[in-house]
């Protein structure tokens, strides 16, 4: 997520709209108060503003921070809105592209190739960074408008415009379905396991059948802690998403440092994918 405020005016910007607030954070699911608002909300007994926590989020979002200054109502859609939307999503486009921002690499492979010296290596990737802002922000546009774009990411040689192609589909859920063939094979033939795992996600998140042994095989060969980490968050995202979703993770297969402490995050998300909150 990023955000820019001008005046009585908040942008923000959701890049991965589909993980909900509510995603799995340990501390969060220990609080009584959260435990019942979670409950209310199963139990249908939410107005539409207090659902909004455990609801996908639109792709970008509008604020009139006067008037609503706990960001409930998103003016995002409204056309009376439509210039200062277009302004404020401008100003983000140039400020990611021109930092540029790093997050636009899944973090595993800034750690591995990027950390020693961030702004050099930032300033190196410049370019390919702004292709991938361009990937992106394809979700900003409507289906059809965004297809070629699209099936020309997923088609790409590099496998981050891959992974911005396939975090579009999920943006889009269901009419993004014309790319369920080609999620499956690069589930299947992917030889980047964090790109594999971002289309089992759009795969699963639409309720297509995916090989779980494959999400093994993928936790199994993490190449760091953090990505693991990264591997876990889109499996708890599935059985958040989709309550009938079922796997074991076992924590033999990782390295006995990761899982060494109970507070160590490989473990909390491995135990409530096993068993729940």
């Amino acid at each position: 997520m990023r955000a820019i405020r001008k005046g009585k005016y908040k942008y923000i910007r959701n890049y991965q709209p589909f993980n909900i607030d509510a995603l799995f954070n340990f501390y969060r699911y220990k609080m009584l108060a959260y435990k019942e608002w979670e409950s209310l909300y199963k139990s249908g007994q939410l107005n539409e503003a207090q659902q909004q926590f455990f609801q996908p989020r639109t792709a970008e979002a509008l604020y009139d921070i006067e008037k609503d200054p706990y960001e409930v109502n998103n003016l995002a859609a409204n056309p009376t809105h439509q210039i200062i939307l277009k302004e404020l999503r401008g100003m983000v486009q140039q400020q990611v592209k021109g930092m540029p921002d790093l997050s636009f690499y899944p973090e595993p492979y800034f750690l591995e190739n990027g950390l020693a010296n961030p702004v050099q290596f930032g300033q190196q990737q410049k370019a390919e960074i702004a292709a991938l802002v361009d990937v992106a922000d394809l979700s900003l546009l409507p289906y059809k408008k965004a297809k070629k774009g699209i099936k020309k990411a997923l088609k790409s040689y590099n496998p981050w415009q891959r992974y911005w192609g396939l975090i579009v589909c999920s943006s889009f859920g269901k009419q993004a379905n014309k790319f369920y063939k080609k999620a499956q094979k690069i589930s299947q033939k992917e030889k980047e396991g964090i790109v594999k795992m971002r289309a089992i996600e759009f795969l699963a998140l639409n309720q297509r059948t995916v090989d779980k042994q494959e999400i093994i095989n993928l936790l199994k060969n993490a190449k760091s802690k953090t990505e693991a980490n990264l591997l876990l968050n889109s499996v708890a995202l599935i059985k958040t998403m989709q309550p009938d979703f079922s796997i074991d993770i076992p924590k033999s297969m990782f390295p006995k440092e990761w899982v060494a402490k109970p507070s160590d995050l490989v473990n909390r998300r491995a135990d409530f994918i096993n068993e729940g909150k």
